[in-house]
């Protein structure tokens, strides 16, 4: 695949389309820094440029046509890296949401989902500046921070579905251990177990009675979790409105339904 001129002689190609004929990376270009890089049999390699403010990039996932392109590249006005999106028609843009919410390292954005519209990877948070955690951005949510089980910390988004609906990675888990991660972004509310342990935002895709028991622990503590209502109307991911019967009557109507 070569490399692409400026710096000393080095490239690694990190993606590549659904039908193998757009490859992206990095290779080491002007002041022998990293540039990110999108490779065709047509074009050869082909430098994807720097931000403005900005003098290193890298390139870590495409879309299944090869039309989009997601990295992390280097912002004097972010201090860090900050992820980005490449395109054709506009080229390298830094992703929106992230200046004021979260300082991406390399790798930063590690995949994106076929169509290009979710895109996965890691940052630090404000909120929890000394670690990791994994984040989801998509054009109608921005950006947002993934979590992940009780007790876990440094987590890393490494890989996306097709569809942009099941994200994995690993983790630090609650005895400190290294552990592969499966975040399912279910559209199920009543779905908040995995295997039979409560992890409300994940899920498996079935709805049992590992939920209701889950649920009704949650509900019976007044759980932030089991807050599913807004002035008596179900709004599952929001609520506010504290824990009360309203949100226990939302629930069952929910887990009633089961899963679409």
């Amino acid at each position: 695949m070569g490399d692409l001129p400026g710096g000393s002689f080095a490239s690694t190609a990190l993606d590549v389309s659904t039908y193998g004929d757009v490859v992206v990376g990095w290779s080491r270009a002007t002041g022998n820094l990293a540039e990110a890089f999108v490779w065709t049999s047509g074009t050869g390699m082909v430098g994807l440029g720097t931000l403005p403010d900005g003098g290193a990039s890298e390139a870590h996932g495409v879309s299944g046509d090869g039309s989009i392109i997601v990295g992390a590249a280097s912002s004097a006005a972010a201090g860090g890296f900050v992820p980005f999106r490449w395109t054709q028609a506009e080229g390298m843009q830094p992703l929106p949401g992230f200046a004021d919410i979260v300082a991406v390292s390399v790798p930063g954005v590690t995949a994106v989902s076929e169509d290009g519209s979710t895109i996965v990877g890691a940052g630090v948070f404000p909120t929890d500046p000394l670690e990791r955690d994994m984040f989801r951005w998509a054009e109608e949510t921005g950006v947002e921070r993934l979590g992940g089980p009780p007790g876990s910390y440094n987590r890393v988004a490494n890989a996306v579905s097709a569809d942009g609906a099941v994200i994995v990675g690993f983790g630090r888990n609650g005895d400190s251990d290294t552990e592969g991660w499966i975040a399912r972004l279910v559209t199920c509310d009543a779905d908040i177990t995995t295997d039979g342990a409560c992890q409300p935002g994940a899920g498996d895709g079935a709805v049992t009675l590992s939920d209701f028991s889950c649920y009704l622990s949650e509900w019976s503590q007044a759980s932030a979790i089991a807050d599913v209502t807004t002035t008596g109307a179900c709004d599952f991911g929001a609520g506010g409105d504290g824990v009360d019967l309203s949100d226990f009557s939302c629930f069952l109507a929910a887990w009633a339904s089961g899963c679409p």
